[in-house]
């Protein structure tokens, strides 16, 4: 009897996944996902420039510099917010602020800049679910 009261709840579990999974459960979105986001968001913008240490880098070098500094950094980043503060906002060697210049020819700190998209990303990810 011991044996069919075990079942009948590891059963029911089993049942209640597959039926979850079948009802088009949404993965979890990971701040992983959130910071993949960002760097494809930053190889998106074109026409921009990327300045750090008053050098220029156009979007695909700066997404590929960050995500460089993500992968040295990963102790020290835990979240979106973890890479925008250690990763994307100011030169590890001279401290100054990274900026993001556009066509227009305003600028915006990266910091600031990568936050609002992340706001606005968490904001998408919250209305689909």
């Amino acid at each position: 009897m011991k044996g069919r009261t075990l079942f009948l709840p590891a059963a029911l579990c089993a049942a209640s996944c597959l039926l979850l999974a079948s009802c088009g459960g949404t993965r979890r979105v990971t701040e992983d996902d959130k910071i993949e986001h960002l760097l494809s968001y930053v190889a998106s913008l074109k026409g921009a420039d990327f300045v750090r240490d008053g050098h220029d880098m156009n979007p695909e070098q700066a997404a590929a510099y960050l995500r460089q500094q993500w992968q040295a950094k990963r102790a020290e980043i835990r979240t979106a917010q973890d890479f925008i503060r250690v990763a994307a906002s100011f030169s590890p060697e001279s401290g100054t602020a990274y900026f993001v210049r556009f066509k227009d020819g305003g600028e915006e700190m990266c910091g600031d800049h990568l936050r609002a998209e992340l706001r606005r990303y968490e904001q998408e990810i919250w209305r689909k679910s």
